[in-house]
């Protein structure tokens, strides 16, 4: 039956896939929204340390706190629009959602001694000029954790796949229900520490008829965040910035003697797969589209007798 053979591929979903591998915001280039730690070495315990983000290199003239930059370390002085503290060597900050990209800061630290010596010293970080991108990878054949984990293109996925099986047998009494089958796609979100959000389409290949009776959306925790009903087409919305990935159930309404070629395609024409900063995806694609067959149900018709 389908169920054991889903188990089957799961185990070896599991023991063959390997974590997702894809560019990171760094330190010195990081990401709008991105957050990250400056380090600067040999800053003695008991001095005075003064921190501060500035747009030119003799830090005269800051960066707006709040807005270009906020300091997730606490000792932020607003009034003197530095983070204060004695022997801080490390902070952790993070940069604006709206930051433009290309454009260079300066993270400064200054060390005062006991005999009132000073010492300033900066480190220059450049906003990364990256492109949002969102992608669509079929995942059917994986479960649990895997959903999140399995690369594109592992050979556990497989793009065809019987339909699930039949709800209830009996027809005598017309409750013969000949089921659904559930395809599950993940959507990814690529250059962005922001919020973000994606529109999708559901179509068949060839145009034949097929019913989608729910579409569910979860986090990589399992948390809900949205379900439609009815609807091949929808905006997903309120994806949060610590998630770079979502779990989309489709469930498609059996049919006998008929071969599915579902695509789940990811629209770009609206604007409306983008993240919260306003970063448009970088347009249609290859990876804007995730396909999976359904094969087809044999038939079984009329219960009749002698």
């Amino acid at each position: 039956m389908k169920n054991i053979y889903k188990i089957l591929i799961a185990l070896v979903v599991l023991v063959s896939s390997v974590e997702l591998t894809k560019a990171q915001s760094h330190y010195l280039t990081p990401w709008p929204g991105a957050t990250h730690t400056y380090n600067f070495a040999d800053v003695a315990g008991g001095n005075v340390t003064n921190w501060w983000v500035a747009t030119s290199t003799d830090g005269l003239t800051k960066a707006v706190h709040g807005t270009d930059y906020t300091f997730v370390t606490a000792g932020y002085d607003g009034t003197d629009d530095r983070l204060e503290g004695i022997g801080v060597a490390s902070v952790q900050l993070t940069w604006g959602a709206s930051v433009s990209p290309g454009t260079d800061y300066y993270v400064f630290l200054e060390v005062k001694d006991a005999s009132g010596c000073i010492n300033l010293k900066a480190g220059k970080v450049t906003i990364v000029n990256t492109v949002f991108n969102a992608l669509a990878l079929d995942v059917t054949t994986a479960t649990g954790n895997a959903y999140g984990t399995i690369p594109s293109g592992d050979p556990s996925l497989l793009a065809s796949t019987c339909p699930d099986d039949v709800v209830s047998p009996v027809s005598n009494d017309g409750g013969y229900d000949i089921g659904s089958t559930q395809l599950v796609f993940r959507v990814e979100r690529e250059n962005s520490m922001n919020g973000w959000q994606f529109e999708y389409e559901l179509s068949e290949d060839a145009d034949k008829a097929f019913a989608v009776t729910n579409v569910t959306v979860k986090d990589p925790a399992d948390a809900l965040i949205v379900s439609q009903d009815n609807t091949k087409t929808g905006v997903v919305t309120g994806i949060a910035s610590v998630n770079n990935y979502v779990v989309v159930y489709v469930t498609v309404t059996n049919q006998q003697d008929v071969v599915l070629d579902l695509d789940f395609d990811l629209l770009t024409a609206g604007n409306n797969t983008k993240d919260s900063a306003g970063a448009i995806d970088n347009g249609a694609g290859a990876d804007d589209k995730a396909q999976h067959q359904i094969k087809p149900m044999p038939v079984i018709n009329g219960f009749s007798g002698s």
